[in-house]
């Protein structure tokens, strides 16, 4: 028997308040048999932005470059863009190019990554060294659609700066993200 159970660990037990950024988060805790304070409430994620969001601001343009923003591994949906990428491939489809924005350090998902876009016939690019405000402008470029396609997610940063600086994007309906969204 152990003296901890899970919900000790991460400080809810006995908790008079419980802040969450997202619904989803509590719903999983309560499915997860978690302990929570008879009122938890949701305070979604902040972002601190030098500059004033423009959202809507923007001129939208024709997408030209399909940007997979996020960690290239596979929670965050790598490998079914991947697979979404070589099915428009198959359909002839090539006026357009594919960048992977995100941290990745040298290894086995790098290598994966790597051989996986050396046989597409479009341009593409692997951008792994940008800080935040380095891959957010990067987005605001003319032509650019960001991808977040994660497979679990809670309270997601990538989508928070997309809306921040109006950046067109299409997101997975997973976790918290359909909360951040205006239906």
């Amino acid at each position: 028997k152990t003296l901890i159970d899970d919900s000790t660990l991460c400080g809810v037990a006995g908790a008079d308040y419980l802040f969450s950024p997202s619904q989803y988060l509590l719903d999983w805790m309560r499915d997860h048999d978690y302990q929570l304070p008879a009122k938890p409430i949701v305070i979604q994620n902040i972002l601190r932005t030098k500059e004033p969001s423009v959202v809507g601001a923007g001129v939208v343009s024709a997408v030209k470059e399909i940007v997979f923003f996020g960690r290239p591994e596979p929670r965050k949906g790598v490998t079914v863009f991947c697979d979404a990428v070589e099915r428009v491939l198959r359909k002839g489809v090539r006026d357009f190019r594919v960048t992977f924005l995100g941290k990745l350090e040298p290894g086995p998902e790098l290598s994966f990554l790597q051989e996986r876009v050396a046989k597409w016939s479009v341009p593409t690019e692997i951008l792994t060294e940008m800080d935040s405000e380095q891959a957010q402008d990067y987005l605001t470029g003319p032509g650019r659609m960001a991808v977040i396609a994660s497979l679990v997610e809670n309270s997601p940063y990538t989508v928070l700066e997309c809306l921040g600086k109006g950046v067109p994007f299409i997101a997975s309906r997973v976790g918290g993200i359909p909360e951040l969204i205006d239906p």
